[in-house]
């Protein structure tokens, strides 16, 4: 058994950035719109229609207020909370030493040693991959601090036995069929107004390339991707709307993917947004089956079904107050500290 907790670095992100933020796909509101034309008309039956085509930002923004009122229904004591202040994980002074009237800008570094960073304050040419250091990455708008920044790492912190019981008090489940994983935001509406549950599933094999979305019912398979070169599916779930999944590249390389489930519609290939190698992940035998329990927390079986592992998302990522001189953190860096210097 390996020392927890494990870092896993990104390997890949997608130059477009977090496009699963970018709002652009069809959403179910799109047929129900389309619906109310005439029966005669075409708009109705052809999904990827130049109508339908415009009729889609609209439905994503009534989609979006849908999903927003059933939050603000469940906040019923959203009265009590401190509104006027961020709520973070870690805040910090900037420094005294720091003006902005000379330095518009500042860089935050860690370095996860518990060390300090090695050349510091920086030089220029620093390598950080070099100095066991960690680059803080700016962000400077606070929904995409909260929402739509991606992962920079995975971390590892628990491995146990692989047990029902375990299993069972985690409230999670790791399908021995590769289906039946539902979208808990996507419907299929068809011409006739009915609406059509829908799940995800993969064909079974080792060299699987193509997730499919399904109706629940009849399991139609209405739409059909290809992953791209981020390994054959091993194993997959949905969580805070994309698909986490494992990834086999042959002959040893696994690695955790990210992707969008809402691609442009009619497009062959799912959307790749991140890939995390986590070949050393297991101790035993190779990482397959994923799930998330209710708390958000990401849990990897191994092939066997022997072991279990837990991993989180990581984001460094810091917000900058300047009016108020602090620097607000997705991620605790109380231990090694934080290193701040002007860019």
């Amino acid at each position: 058994m390996y020392p927890y907790p494990q870092y896993f670095e990104r390997t890949y992100v997608n130059p477009s950035g977090n496009i699963a933020a970018s709002g652009y796909y069809k959403s179910y509101i799109t047929q129900e719109i389309a619906n109310k034309y005439p029966e005669w008309h075409a708009i109705r039956d052809v999904p990827n229609s130049v109508g339908q085509q415009f009729i889609s930002p609209f439905a994503r923004t009534l989609r979006t207020l849908r999903a927003d009122m059933d939050e603000d229904l469940n906040n019923n004591y959203i009265s009590l909370a401190p509104v006027d202040e961020i709520d973070v994980l870690s805040r910090m002074n900037i420094p005294s030493t720091i003006s902005f009237l000379n330095n518009p800008n500042i860089e935050c570094w860690t370095a996860p040693s518990g060390s300090t960073p090695q050349g510091y304050p920086f030089p220029p040419g620093t390598n950080p991959a070099n100095d066991n250091q960690i680059y803080i990455i700016p962000v400077t708008d606070l929904e995409e601090f909260y929402y739509y920044v991606i992962p920079t790492r995975i971390k590892s912190f628990n491995e146990g036995a692989f047990t029902t019981a375990r299993v069972e008090s985690l409230g999670i489940t790791f399908p021995v069929k590769p289906s039946g994983i539902p979208d808990p935001i996507q419907k299929y509406t068809d011409r006739w107004k009915k609406k059509h549950d829908l799940w995800w599933a993969h064909d079974e094999g080792t060299t699987v390339e193509h997730l499919h979305r399904q109706d629940t019912e009849s399991l139609e398979s209405y739409e059909t991707y290809n992953v791209g070169a981020s390994g054959y599916i091993k194993g997959f779930t949905l969580y805070r709307e994309y698909i986490w999944w494992i990834g086999h590249v042959p002959p040893s390389g696994y690695f955790l993917n990210l992707s969008n489930p809402n691609p442009v519609p009619g497009s062959e290939y799912i959307d790749q947004i991140a890939s995390y190698d986590i070949t050393a992940l297991a101790s035993g035998s190779p990482p397959s089956g994923i799930a998330v329990d209710e708390e958000g927390t990401l849990w990897i079986a191994d092939e066997d079904r022997q072991r279990l592992y837990g991993v989180s998302p990581m984001y460094d990522y810091y917000l900058l107050d300047k009016e108020n001189r602090f620097i607000y953190m997705r991620e605790d860096y109380s231990n090694p500290g934080v290193f701040v210097k002007t860019a």
